[in-house]
């Protein structure tokens, strides 16, 4: 029936054979769990940089000059900020409504 082997039929595929599959899906598996370690490395860095981000634009806004030259949006560094606004908010979680 098909080409569906289970691990009792190693007369038909050979010992050999079925070593090589078992070691092919363990290496596999730790490329995939090595990838996995490697996104989550990403995750925690790209959140690092936007914690740090979210600090900086917050001590912007606390400053009077500064906030207006950053909101204005005629401005090139208003531009600059309003765009680094739109990226961070896509990372924020949505406020919970009462």
């Amino acid at each position: 029936m098909g080409d569906r082997y289970c691990l009792g039929d190693t007369d038909e595929i050979g010992t050999d054979r079925l070593l090589e599959i078992v070691q092919a899906m363990a290496r596999r598996h730790v490329e995939s769990q090595q990838a996995h370690q490697r996104l989550i490395e990403h995750t925690n860095e790209t959140e690092k940089y936007l914690d740090n981000a979210a600090e900086l634009l917050g001590e912007i806004v606390q400053s009077g000059q500064a906030y207006r030259e950053c909101t204005d949006k005629g401005s090139a560094t208003g531009l600059r900020v309003a765009a680094v606004l739109g990226y961070v908010a896509q990372f924020q979680p949505e406020a919970h409504q009462p």
